[in-house]
């Protein structure tokens, strides 16, 4: 499961691991003998999730298809408490006016990962630090870990 729907597991309305759980024990229902289920996401960065509400971050310029000038900076706001990055994204397409939109995040620690796979019935069989089979360490950005089952 890649980064794109993992880091947005989640329901402001219900418990996490209500979300997890259900999830991780479907994917183990439908995972063959002997599958392997790979997790990528995102190791988070404390300088990253300091709150820092209000303040506006680039995201990147370019030019569209049509020739448009599109640019994008973004803010956030990080909850301790259920690990939420709520970050807010603003574009402007030329001199148009600015559209907002969201996006959230579930962060995880790598040990909190760990955890969670093996609660679930997971073994952990080789934990990357990046693509190529990097080695996970205190410089990798992402954890990719493959998994069986227990």
């Amino acid at each position: 499961m890649n980064k794109a729907n993992f880091h947005h597991f989640y329901d402001d309305g219900q418990r996490y691991d209500q979300l997890f759980a259900p999830c991780i024990a479907c994917v183990k229902k439908h995972l063959q003998p002997d599958g392997r289920f790979v997790v990528d996401v995102f190791i988070p960065k404390p300088e990253l999730l300091l709150d820092k509400p209000g303040e506006r971050f680039p995201c990147g310029e370019f030019e569209d298809p049509d020739g448009r000038k599109v640019a994008v900076t973004h803010s956030y706001v990080y909850e301790r408490d259920t690990r939420l990055k709520r970050i807010t994204t603003y574009t402007r397409v030329d001199d148009n006016e600015e559209v907002a939109g969201t996006l959230d995040m579930r962060r995880y620690y790598p040990r909190e990962l760990d955890v969670l796979l093996e609660y679930n019935g997971f073994s952990i069989e080789h934990k990357y630090g990046g693509y190529g089979r990097r080695l996970f360490d205190a410089r990798a950005a992402t954890q990719r870990v493959a998994c069986g089952k227990k």
